[in-house]
């Protein structure tokens, strides 16, 4: 069994994603609970709210 600990304090602030890493357990009960088909209609629903980038890659996937 690894020993190692890590907090989100090792996480070097230099990667993109790190603020969005306590949102990963919140957002995997959301999932859990209420469905990827919900999320994305929730998603469509509002495209206003997006960043340009999330906006790109949802119409990329649509493709």
């Amino acid at each position: 069994m690894n020993s190692l600990r890590y907090t989100y304090a090792d996480i070097p602030d230099s990667t993109r994603t790190k603020k969005f890493v306590p949102l990963a357990r919140h957002l995997w009960n959301i999932n859990k609970h209420l469905g990827p088909d919900i999320i994305l209609e929730m998603i469509d629903a509002c495209p206003e709210y997006m960043s340009i980038h999330l906006q790109s890659v949802l119409t990329i996937l649509e493709r």
